[in-house]
């Protein structure tokens, strides 16, 4: 649940309640009530967590970590690079799978042939 992330990241952190409610905003209790998931942070709160502790949403609500990375700061050319740099690996990753299955599958049908031709052999 929510709450237990929240109290996760906080500890990971090394973070009092108190800390945590300074950096939100917020009073201690209320910091308490959303780790003991008595109470549900708003959405502004939710976004000051994830920038407090640099994670998602996501992460917060649900539990996803999906390795999101973190590209503020960074020019719009930067970017594009980033980008373009993560489709190059993906399709080299496609490249090796679909390589790594074509050798599988010739290696079958060669078996085959083999198979076939020795049979073919026996039955002169």
């Amino acid at each position: 649940m929510i709450g237990d992330r929240i109290k996760q990241l906080r500890l990971d952190a090394k973070m009092t309640q108190p800390e945590l409610a300074k950096k939100l905003d917020v009073t201690r209790s209320a910091v308490a009530a959303y780790e003991n998931n008595t109470r549900q942070p708003s959405f502004q709160i939710l976004i000051r967590l994830a920038h407090v502790f640099n994670v998602s949403t996501d992460y917060l609500l649900l539990g996803n970590d999906n390795n999101l990375l973190d590209v503020e700061g960074l020019s719009g050319e930067q970017r594009a690079i980033i980008v373009s740099l993560i489709k190059n690996f993906r399709e080299t990753n496609d490249i090796i799978r679909f390589d790594t299955r074509l050798k599988r599958d010739l290696v079958i049908k060669n078996r085959e042939m083999e198979r076939k031709l020795q049979k073919e052999g026996i039955e002169k």
